[in-house]
């Protein structure tokens, strides 16, 4: 069983009102033309062309002709979807940002037809253009729906150039072979497209095989008999936004959208709120009877809320699919104490909800449902994690009422991307308090788009996001969110080293009094050149947390860290904080004024060159003495004997630094830092001559 929508031809809705947006001519056609011909036959669909599409490779055609030639060919599809097509021409087709006026227009098309239903691209559309008619339209209905009292269901589209995961979508609709041969004509008649990529074909063969593997591999269940779907289908993820959103908690029970107002979080808490009131009222462990109706959502929610109910030590008779009458006659059949029907009665299909009963089988009386109700919000409003709103209030406490309302006032744009990690759990409600405005990507927890390592190379999607969306930077974590990094304004990752440098900077700027920083030894001069400027003390330590923790508490240092990874050390943390260590750089932003890429323009450049080599740990003695008699200028140091950090510095800040690594065998880290890109080059070369000298010949 599945918490899947399986929509045929006559589940959809009927007497609406839609919108389908069409970032280019011809989406409509190749991600929703099954759908969207579906319901032209029993509701107004207009199809919107957001922009012109005239970058499109058509040969010997002016600019002017191909908008004109493109148009041409939406108004054809339009009569075979049965639409009627709307040409708005945004200017983020050539801005590559959201403009005002383009979202005007979005907010006055809302204001016109007044729809229902809107179907548009998935927020994790990789195409720009795709990406930015996702932002703005869902911009324009947050709008819309603070002054319109009214729901709206948003089906996110596939496209093939996203294709859906398996967590991603929520509703499969059959198309039937005649309706898809009309998607096939409508997708063929932008010639000037499908002459060029056979988009007919591609959408063809997404159909063919969704419908051949989404029945066993979500509906029925792998090895299991298929749901049968025919031979074409379409997928869509689907959220309802607006005022009815909200959960309806009354004398009748509880009702919510699914996914929406009513989640699993809400079933399993309420199961327990129910469960411990009745326990508290009969002082016994209670015998509680869960029945459901035939909602696709209602099996997930059964299955939340008696999770719910075992944590209230309830013993539990789960009798499945039933009418609200059986339900109450086994109550009082199998003498249980109460029961649980899941269910919206009347609602339409995305509605769910839970009825609560005595153990006569009769519903709760008024105020006994008010008291489940209050029992509810009081005690375990969001119970698995009431930490993330301590941590949060922590954090604003930590950080101080004037600089919230700086960042708030600042307006920021940040692009972020935890991809599954820990993080999404503070990050949403974090950027809601500062009025961050974001441009979200892999936000699914435990769901990994790249490499959990936040790497150059994994990370190199966000530069064209960063620059598509007009946000003023992007950042990241590891999957523990103890590690930050930032991704800047023209794509290019931030050294660790100097995220180190920002956050230092802010914490010295706000401390009075004596003031030590902790780092490890391999980590870059630039922030030796910060704390000298504001006269602090610097104190090294072998790499490693533990070690830079131990030595912060020892000296009651007011920050830390390790340059080689972004996140600096706050006290009273004691480890790495990537939200703390972004906080505090946010923080000086807002203070002065300046832009990511501007302050840094204010650091002195230092160039850092490193490597690792597969080196034998018996010669790192020898080595490290090779060293220092051909660097006969530079101050040798050890951290950690001779297993641990070697350290050759220059007196104009230049260093050399080596190490054997503590979790992989035979490796040497090598490391030179220098203000001087020749001094770090040449030295590197150096070193790594003497180092090649000590690698075994094969």
């Amino acid at each position: 069983m599945s918490d899947i929508k399986v929509y045929y031809p006559d589940d959809l809705p009927t007497e609406k009102t839609i919108l389908v947006f069409s970032p280019h001519p011809d989406d409509t056609s190749i991600c929703a033309g099954g759908i969207t011909s579906l319901l032209s036959k029993k509701n107004k669909v207009f199809s919107v062309v957001m922009t012109t599409g005239h970058r499109a490779k058509i040969e010997g055609l002016s600019e002017e002709d191909r908008i004109r030639l493109r148009e041409e060919e939406s108004s054809k599809e339009g009569k075979i979807l049965g639409t009627e097509v709307v040409f708005l021409r945004l200017k983020l087709y050539e801005s590559g940002k959201i403009e005002s006026a383009d979202l005007e227009k979005i907010t006055e098309l809302l204001e016109k037809y007044q729809p229902e239903l809107l179907f548009l691209p998935n927020s994790e559309d990789p195409h720009p253009t795709h990406h930015l008619c996702n932002q703005i339209v869902h911009r324009a209905v947050q709008q819309y729906t603070k002054v319109h009292p009214t729901t709206l269901a948003l089906w996110h589209y596939e496209s093939p150039w996203s294709l859906f995961n398996r967590e991603d979508f929520n509703a499969v609709v059959s198309i039937p072979a005649d309706v898809f041969e009309q998607k096939l004509n409508a997708i063929r008649a932008h010639a000037s497209q499908n002459d060029r990529t056979s988009y007919d074909v591609i959408a063809s063969s997404l159909a063919q095989i969704r419908a051949a593997i989404v029945p066993e591999q979500q509906l029925a269940g792998y090895g299991e008999k298929p749901v049968a779907m025919g031979p074409y289908v379409e997928l869509f993820s689907v959220i309802y936004v607006g005022h009815k959103v909200k959960l309806v908690e009354s004398f009748s029970g509880v009702r919510g959208i699914f996914r929406q107002g009513l989640t699993t979080e809400v079933a399993q808490n309420y199961g327990y709120a129910y469960g411990s009131w009745l326990k508290h009222v009969l002082d016994v462990n209670p015998k509680v009877l869960v029945g459901m109706d035939t909602r696709h959502s209602s099996f997930v929610l059964k299955n939340a809320i008696m999770e719910g109910l075992k944590k209230a030590h309830c013993h539990i008779f789960d009798i499945g699919v039933a009418t609200t009458p059986m339900v109450q006659f086994e109550i009082r059949n199998r003498k249980s104490e109460g029961g649980v029907m899941i269910t919206a009665s009347h609602n339409e299909p995305e509605w769910n909800g839970f009825k609560f009963f005595w153990g006569d089988g009769g519903a709760l009386m008024p105020d006994q449902i008010q008291q489940v109700i209050e029992n509810y919000h009081a005690e375990i409003q969001d119970p698995e994690r009431p930490y993330v709103e301590h941590y949060i209030r922590f954090l604003l406490d930590w950080i101080g009422e004037k600089t919230v309302a700086k960042i708030c006032e600042s307006k920021l744009k940040i692009v972020v991307d935890p991809n599954g990690g820990a993080i999404i759990v503070v990050l949403k409600k974090l950027f809601d308090i500062l009025q961050i405005q974001t441009v979200e990507l892999n936000m699914v927890e435990g769901k990994f788009a790249h490499s959990i390592e936040p790497t150059l190379n994994s990370l190199k999607h966000m530069g064209p996001v960063i620059k598509d969306s007009g946000a003023d930077f992007g950042v990241t974590w590891d999957c523990d969110g103890d590690r930050l990094e930032i991704i800047l304004p023209g794509g290019e990752l931030l050294s660790g080293h100097y995220i180190l440098a920002l956050l230092v900077d802010q914490v010295l700027k706000k401390t009075k009094g004596s003031k030590t920083v902790v780092v490890n030894a391999a980590t870059s001069g630039v922030v030796a050149s910060i704390v000298k400027r504001y006269k602090a003390k610097l104190i090294e330590t072998d790499v490693g947390e533990t070690n830079v923790v131990t030595m912060m508490k020892k000296t009651k240092a007011v920050v830390g860290g390790e340059g080689g990874s972004g996140g600096g050390i706050i006290p009273p943390s004691r480890c790495r904080d990537g939200i703390m260590t972004l906080l505090k750089i946010l923080e000086l932003l807002v203070e002065q004024k300046k832009t990511l890429p501007q302050l840094l323009d204010l650091y002195p450049k230092y160039y850092t060159r490193q490597l690792n080599l597969k080196i034998d740990s018996s010669r790192i003695e020898k080595i490290q003495k090779e060293m220092t008699a051909y660097f006969k200028q530079a101050e040798p140091r050890t951290f950690g004997g001779t297993l641990g950090g070697f350290k050759l510095s220059w007196d104009d800040g230049t260093f050399l630094w080596l190490r054997m690594s503590k979790t992989e065998k035979d490796l040497v880290r090598f490391l030179v830092d220098s203000s001087q890109s020749k001094q770090t080059e040449k030295i590197f070369q150096e070193g790594m001559q003497i180092l090649q000298k000590n690698i075994p010949q094969v």
